[in-house]
């Protein structure tokens, strides 16, 4: 069965090796030397995520099939200036 689990903060380590998983996966051709390295570290590092989990304009979730993790999807809401109903 394949599930979709909103990430929380008590998932904050597995979260960071997914994003890094994820992201080296894509685009690690596109970096040269240790480019990847720092930029991973830099964008995924646990208190940044943390952060991220934290606030409400952030969503990650898990895509889980039969119990594992086989997947991650992420979004952030745009905030707009002076919006109101």
């Amino acid at each position: 069965m394949t599930e979709v689990i909103k990430a929380n903060i008590a998932d904050l380590k597995i979260l960071r090796e997914i994003c890094i998983r994820a992201y080296s996966t894509s685009f690690a051709h596109h970096w040269i030397e240790n480019g990847l390295e720092l930029y991973t570290a830099e964008q995924f590092n646990e208190n940044r995520l943390s952060d991220e989990v934290k606030n409400i304009a952030f969503d990650y979730f898990f895509i889980r099939k039969d119990g594992e993790n086989i997947g991650l999807q992420n979004s952030k809401m745009k905030q707009i200036k002076n919006f109101q109903i």
